[in-house]
């Protein structure tokens, strides 16, 4: 009687321990989605993106409700600081923000890139030859010293010449290169919008999920490990729907070819059987490969 009395006290502790520490049902206050960067648009009455998306599947696995607080891009890891939010995406990795306290989910949540954009479709400009940018109208914002620095050093080690356009608080870099009044504009983001192409890569690095709370942090690696195991395309797919590209449901694969995926870190589409399931992606996406990339 008394072994099985303390059999049941320690299964409680233990299910009192986790319960604590995994708390289902909550709300989480984190960003709320807002500004082209996050090209936002309404599906299960979440404002979504490929973040908002990936937010979404998260929350179905933690079991959490989301409270969207409407403050600046670019403050969300000090609004995290003071406590205005739970929860914080896009966020640099430093290990000063880890001495600060601050958890960081065990997988990125996104890569952030500094990149030269054109108008997709702009068949002067592509990553296969950089020397068509001499003369061109390239807008950055005055505002940011780095911009204008990362300029200077590309026409330095291509041996052009830019018109360099200032852009100042107000201004929309992303119409006026719609417009035509730049060529190209050097912008930050985790991916780029759809009626852009990157012609340059200046720096790239992953940004991850952030909190202050452990709990959340275990929650969240734990939801992504789930989504992982039952998709392992499942980021992929949610990028490429965002981007207008054709998606597969990794479901569909043949055994075959979940393995080949499962165990390739890297995956290169040709035009041969290696992978079926891909062999009527549209002439679109292949358009927009050359449209990038100056191949034919």
């Amino acid at each position: 009687m008394g072994k099985l009395f303390v059999k049941k006290a320690i299964v409680y502790i233990l299910f009192s321990a986790l319960s604590a520490f995994f708390v289902f049902g909550r709300t989480i206050r984190l960003p709320k989605l807002s500004g082209r960067h996050y090209e936002i648009y309404e599906t299960k009455g979440l404002n979504a993106s490929s973040y908002g998306e990936l937010l979404n599947l998260l929350a179905e696995k933690c079991g959490w409700e989301f409270e969207w607080v409407d403050i600046p891009e670019g403050t969300y890891y000090r609004e995290l600081v003071r406590g205005r939010v739970d929860l914080a995406y896009d966020i640099t990795k430093t290990d000063a923000r880890i001495g600060e306290g601050a958890f960081f989910s065990n997988y990125p949540c996104g890569t952030e890139y500094q990149v030269l954009a054109a108008r997709m479709g702009d068949s002067r400009y592509n990553m296969g030859n950089l020397k068509t940018l001499d003369g061109a109208v390239v807008g950055y914002y005055a505002t940011d010293p780095f911009q204008k620095q990362k300029l200077d050093k590309i026409e330095n080690k291509f041996n052009i010449h830019l018109k360099q356009y200032a852009i100042f608080p107000g201004q929309d870099s992303h119409n006026l290169l719609i417009k035509e009044t730049i060529d190209l504009r050097v912008t930050l983001g985790s991916f780029p919008l759809s009626d852009e192409k990157v012609v340059y890569n200046f720096v790239h690095y992953p940004v991850y999920f952030a909190t202050f709370d452990p709990s959340i942090k275990a929650e969240l690696d734990r939801a992504y490990q789930t989504l992982t195991d039952e998709d392992p395309l499942f980021r992929l797919s949610i990028l490429m729907k965002n981007n207008n590209i054709p998606t597969y449901d990794f479901s569909n694969f043949t055994e075959e070819e979940q393995a080949f995926v499962v165990s390739s870190e890297k995956i290169l589409v040709t035009e041969n059987n290696i992978l079926p399931v891909f062999s009527n992606i549209n002439r679109n996406f292949w358009d927009k490969i050359s449209d990038i990339s100056g191949l034919e």
